[in-house]
């Protein structure tokens, strides 16, 4: 517990003060998304560009190398820490749900609504002290359960409360101390790769002010924040580059007193040979984990393994429309995943109406503020005209309002 000179009229307590987060959240949001969504580590995302409307105006999300990868796996999106992913989940989690997790975990800072924060609050929108972040990252140690710091060896402890699944955060483990998965964002032979495996999260909020680092095996859990007390920007210092290396000695110096723990891994878990996305095709193969009671996909997409879905929008999804753009020209694209299949004919109807009839997988819609529903049906050219597959519908929303029109409609 390192903090600030407690003399003068300044002193601040650095572990209890309120900083911004940057990425540490992201993974209790896939935690809730494998828990309560069934998403798998070889769940594809869209790593593609995504705008939305914010509290001062539309926002526009971007990774940190500012790159775009395109369809990515739930494993891959995490190690990377990459930011469109980590929104697109945050979506279809709810942010509400979000919001239960934290304040469950002990986290006493986020008291706004759920409006308030958004989906962003997966990136950092919103205040949290260390203390609160290491409670939060035991309980994923302690396989999902919460039990509240003490400081004190003789203060009383209550028995755990179990907030995500053992199996899980065995899987958050998994991804978290993957060295390979995050070697994108990373690189090979990057400061988060510990000697032994070693689950570790990296943060840095905007401006570079706040930069974290949190670490975990089966016996320990390790935080570490770095930032400028007055608020100022750290000066380019990254999680990764301002306390990851801190972590890594702490941990070293914790495993000359213990022998190593390790990281546990769930009995359940089942093991899979999946081809995992990693950007433009082909996928990769990789052997990986599942939770239990789902069907594991083998080899490569193929008839048998994928089925023919709607791709875009993603269940949840929230878009938003720019007050400062002409209507005409702010549009989305609807697509379907066609599971390697040839598309014969699709007819796509928008909240129960028809919208288009096209004879590839995908039409562009001009966005109209409000809740809405896209179903499809398919045909394939599959000689067996008479067969058509009904998809969706997949629920999605438009923020804000219609700007005027300008000129004829399209």
């Amino acid at each position: 517990w390192v903090v600030a000179p407690q003399d003068g009229p300044f002193a601040i307590d650095a572990v209890l003060a309120p900083r911004q987060p940057g990425s540490t959240l992201k993974p209790f949001v896939y935690g809730l998304a494998m828990a309560r969504l069934g998403w798998q580590p070889d769940m594809v995302i869209e790593d593609t560009p995504l705008a939305e409307n914010v509290r001062e105006g539309l926002h526009r999300y971007r990774n940190y190398s500012g790159r775009y990868y395109g369809k990515v796996s739930l494993r891959y999106a995490l190690a990377n820490s990459l930011n469109i992913p980590a929104v697109k989940t945050a979506q279809a989690v709810g942010v509400p749900t979000i919001l239960d997790l934290l304040h469950r975990l002990g986290f006493g800072t986020f008291d706004q609504t759920a409006d308030f924060y958004g989906p962003a609050i997966v990136l950092g929108d919103g205040g949290v002290r260390l203390f609160d972040l290491v409670q939060g990252y035991a309980s994923l140690a302690r396989h999902g359960r919460y039990l509240p710091l003490h400081v004190l060896a003789d203060t009383p402890q209550p028995d755990p409360v179990p907030v995500l699944p053992a199996p899980v955060t065995s899987l958050l483990a998994s991804i978290l101390s993957d060295p390979n998965a995050r070697s994108a964002e990373f690189g090979a032979d990057s400061v988060l790769d510990l000697p032994v495996p070693t689950a570790v999260k990296t943060g840095t909020s905007s401006d570079y002010r706040d930069i974290w680092a949190m670490g975990f095996d089966d016996r320990y859990t390790v935080g570490v924040w770095m930032g400028r007390l007055d608020g100022g920007s750290t000066d380019g210092l990254t999680g990764s580059s301002g306390p990851a290396p801190v972590l890594r000695q702490i941990f070293a110096r914790l495993r000359t007193a213990a022998p190593y723990a390790g990281l546990w891994h769930s009995p359940v878990l089942q093991p899979v040979h999946t081809c995992e996305w990693i950007g433009p095709p082909p996928c990769v193969q990789r052997d990986d984990w599942h939770l239990g009671d789902v069907h594991a996909p083998v080899s490569a997409p193929s008839t048998t393994t994928r089925r023919v879905a709607i791709a875009r929008p993603l269940p949840g999804e929230m878009l938003a429309i720019d007050p400062r753009l002409p209507a005409a020209t702010q549009r989305y694209r609807f697509s379907l995943d066609t599971a390697g299949q040839a598309i014969k004919r699709v007819v796509w109807q928008l909240d129960g109406k028809p919208l288009a009839t096209t004879t590839e997988a995908a039409t562009s819609w001009q966005i109209v503020p409000g809740p809405h529903t896209l179903s499809a049906r398919v045909w394939l050219d599959d000689g067996n005209p008479g067969h058509a597959l009904e998809l969706g519908p997949v629920a999605f929303s438009v923020l804000g309002q219609a700007p005027p029109h300008e000129g004829s409609p399209e």
